[in-house]
C-alpha cells in the first residue's frame, strides 16, 4: 500500500458511509448497532464504539429523543386503563376503619376470676376475723387455692388491701355518675334516694375495709392518697349539685357536701357496730334529711 492510498479499513468504512447515505441515518443506525453487537461478541467492544462514531451529533440527539419517546410510550402502555385498574376499596365507617380491640383470651379470663375470688375471700375473712388478725393462710384456705397462686397476684396482705381500695374507688366513680341534678318534687326525691341507697350498698359491701381504713391511712401513704382522691371526687360532685339546687347564700356547698358524706358514713358505722344493717326506713330518713339540706324546703 503506497503513501496516500486508502487502507482496507478506510475503504470499508467509506463503503459503510455510502450505505448510510442510501438507507438514511435512522435505519442505518439500527443496522450498525446490530452489526456492532455481532462484532463485539467476536472481537471485543471496539467495533461498537467505531460504529457509533459514524452517526453525526444531530442524529445522536434525534436517536436519543426517539428513545425517550419510546420509553414514555412503554411506560404509558404499562399503566392500566381505568377499565382494567383494580377498584379502590370502599370507605369504611369510623367504627370499621380501626381494628377491634382484642378480647381477653380464656387464660386471661381465668386469671381475672382467680384474682376476684381472692379479693372476695379476703373481704369475707376480714369481716370474720378483722384485717389485723387475718393471715394470708386464711385467705388462701377460704379461696381454696395455693400460696403460690396468691403471690402470683399480690405481694402481701397490704397489697391485696390496696386492690380492694381501688375496687371501692370504682364504686365511688359510679356514685358520681349516678347523682344527677337535685330538683324539687317527688322525682327529685326518688332520684336522691337511689343515690343514697347505692352509697349504702357500697359501704356495707366494703365494710371490713372501711372499718380499718382510718388506722391504715396513718401509716400507708399510698393507700391514704387513693382514699383521699376517691373522697374528694365524691364530695366535689355532690357540692356541685348542691350549688346548683340551693338558693340559700348561707349554705357553703363544699362544707355541706362533706357534712352529708360524713353523716351517711357515721350512720353506717353505728349500724354496723350494733349489728343493725340499714333498712328502707333508714334510707328514707337519710334521703329526707339530705333533700331538706339541698333544697331548703319541705319534702314533697
Amino acid at each position: 500500500m503506497g503513501p496516500g492510498e486508502p487502507g482496507r479499513e478506510d475503504r470499508r468504512w467509506a463503503g459503510e458511509r455510502s450505505r448510510a447515505d442510501e438507507l438514511g441515518r435512522g435505519e442505518y443506525l439500527g443496522r450498525s448497532i446490530r452489526l456492532a453487537g455481532t462484532r463485539a461478541s467476536e472481537c471485543g467492544c471496539c467495533h461498537l464504539g467505531t460504529s457509533l462514531r459514524l452517526v453525526p451529533v444531530a442524529d445522536k440527539r434525534r436517536g436519543s429523543a426517539s428513545r425517550k419517546v419510546g420509553d414514555r410510550q412503554g411506560k404509558a402502555s404499562r399503566v392500566k386503563s381505568p377499565a382494567t385498574r383494580r377498584p379502590a376499596p370502599p370507605d369504611l365507617p369510623a367504627s370499621q376503619g380501626h381494628p377491634k380491640e382484642e378480647q381477653p383470651g380464656p387464660r386471661a379470663r381465668q386469671g381475672a376470676r382467680t384474682r376476684k375470688r381472692l379479693l372476695d375471700s379476703a373481704m369475707a375473712v376480714f369481716g370474720e376475723k378483722g384485717y389485723h388478725a387475718t393471715r394470708v393462710d386464711d385467705i388462701v384456705a377460704h379461696a381454696k387455692t395455693s400460696h403460690g397462686t396468691f403471690y402470683l397476684y399480690f405481694a402481701n396482705k397490704e397489697d391485696l388491701l390496696r386492690a380492694l381500695v381501688a375496687e371501692a374507688a370504682k364504686e365511688v366513680v359510679a356514685l358520681d355518675e349516678l347523682l344527677g341534678p337535685l330538683v324539687p318534687g317527688e322525682a327529685g326525691w326518688a332520684q336522691l334516694r337511689a343515690w343514697i341507697a347505692r352509697f349504702s350498698h357500697a359501704w356495707q359491701h366494703y365494710a371490713p375495709v372501711v372499718q380499718v381504713l382510718p388506722d391504715l391511712l396513718l401509716t400507708d401513704t399510698d393507700l391514704s392518697v387513693q382514699a383521699q382522691l376517691a373522697i374528694d371526687d365524691l364530695s366535689a360532685n355532690l357540692a356541685g349539685r348542691l350549688a346548683e339546687a340551693s338558693s340559700d347564700d348561707r349554705l357553703d356547698p363544699k362544707a355541706a357536701a362533706e357534712a352529708i358524706i360524713a353523716m351517711i358514713d357515721r350512720v353506717h358505722y353505728v349500724r354496723e357496730f350494733t349489728g343493725q344493717p340499714l333498712d328502707d326506713t333508714a334510707i328514707d330518713t337519710l334521703t329526707t334529711m339530705v333533700y331538706r339540706i339541698a333544697l331548703s324546703g319541705p319534702i314533697p
